[in-house]
């Protein structure tokens, strides 16, 4: 849906009339400090290929299916306010609670679920979760649901900034992709530990590579595919040592790594003998 196209005259002196050619707006007003704007209803509109043009009077409310709300994790306000509530008093019990819906190869140790210290008189200002415990992030996310038959469920649904670039993988598909994209990075040498650059558009291969390396326990950090040579440099170059740029072939040519690479040894050259980044 495009965002409302709004035409309408401010003016301090005059309550003044707001109208939109779409979008939606709720019967009533909107107060700012010096200017109070008239809201009236409109109709709301939608158009995309493959669906039909909605235009109907939007209600005041909307109520939640009831198939929707039995399906809910929280179903009402009294319920939130409780888990919240304990999420303040006992974190150790409420996440302590929710761990146990995944898989864990070894559980953590029960009196130290949370650990944490944020007082700098106290020490060293850190944060412990699940202290002993041992899982993998990628099992929980897609193993696990293929064991227990959701393997046709869909897991991703991609939609392209082109009308009708759209796909859908279902968890088994995803698995696939995941340990395919996995066994690559382990024949090309990444391992537990390593840090990962993943430099690409907002794709499935995006999450697919993100899993991958939660597979391999490799620590990944995603670089917004706009960004430019320079700025991935930095990144990649803070990361530290170890470091293995992933790109999507089909989308970012060769000679990008090698200016990367380039620019990257030139980057570390001036933070190294500038006499304004010299320790």
């Amino acid at each position: 849906m495009h965002p409302a196209v709004v035409q309408t005259a401010i003016s301090t002196r005059k309550a003044p009339k707001l109208a939109a050619s779409s979008g939606f707006l709720n019967k009533g007003s909107l107060t700012f400090p010096s200017v109070k704007i008239n809201v009236r209803r409109v109709r709301v509109g939608s158009a995309r290929q493959g669906h039909k043009v909605i235009a109907a009077s939007a209600p005041e409310t909307w109520m939640a299916p009831d198939d929707f709300k039995s399906a809910a994790l929280v179903s009402s306000r009294e319920q939130y306010q409780e888990m919240y509530d304990r999420s303040i008093n006992d974190p150790g019990g409420f996440w302590g609670d929710i761990a146990e819906e995944f898989f864990w190869e070894t559980k953590w140790d029960p009196e130290n679920v949370v650990k944490s210290n944020f007082n700098m008189d106290d020490g060293k200002v850190e944060a412990t979760w699940f202290a002993g415990g041992k899982t993998n992030i990628a099992y929980n996310c897609l193993d696990r649901h293929v064991e227990n038959g959701k393997g046709d469920d869909i897991a991703f649904y991609w939609e392209g900034n082109a009308i009708g670039e759209d796909s859908t993988l279902t968890f088994s598909q995803l698995k696939d992709e995941v340990c395919k994209t996995a066994n690559y990075l382990k024949s090309v040498g990444v391992k537990k530990g390593d840090r990962v650059i993943i430099y690409m558009p907002m794709l499935n291969e995006l999450p697919i590579a993100m899993l991958a390396c939660a597979r391999l326990g490799a620590i990944h950090s995603v670089v917004f595919g706009g960004f430019s040579a320079e700025a991935l440099a930095q990144r990649i170059s803070g990361s530290l040592s170890g470091t293995r740029p992933l790109r999507h072939p089909s989308r970012w040519p060769p000679f990008t790594l090698l200016r990367l690479a380039s620019l990257l040894y030139c980057y570390d050259l001036e933070r190294r003998f500038s006499p304004h980044t010299r320790s």
